[in-house]
């Protein structure tokens, strides 16, 4: 099982993709939330934290501000551009609905 480091001010954490649910972009930093309930804010930016966590191929960019993990997407609402995630919370996507789907199928087979 992989695991990257992630460096706050006042901690390191050491992450697997099972513990990330979403990241989402806040100006030069990045917000990671965990699947149990926790985020971390590090001074990474989503761009350089995307090449971080590349290694882990669950993770997924839709959006200029969110990474998702496709591990946990419930299902995708094609009018409104979400993804509703296993927590229930929605997600704006604007890439093209057939990229996402590649994704998730690369996932499952």
């Amino acid at each position: 099982m992989k695991k990257i480091l992630i460096r706050t001010k006042e901690k390191t954490f050491l992450i697997g993709d099972e513990d990330i649910l979403y990241c989402k972009a806040a100006g030069a930093y990045s917000v990671i939330y965990l699947t149990h309930n926790n985020e971390i804010i590090t001074s990474v930016n989503l761009l350089n934290l995307f090449e971080r966590l590349k290694c882990f191929p669950s993770i997924f960019r839709v959006s200029q501000s969110h990474l998702i993990n496709i591990n946990f997407v419930r299902c995708i609402h094609h009018s409104t551009k979400e993804i509703e995630l296993s927590n229930s919370f929605l997600l704006s996507y604007t890439i093209k609905i057939k990229e996402l789907e590649q994704a998730l199928l690369s996932m499952v087979s």
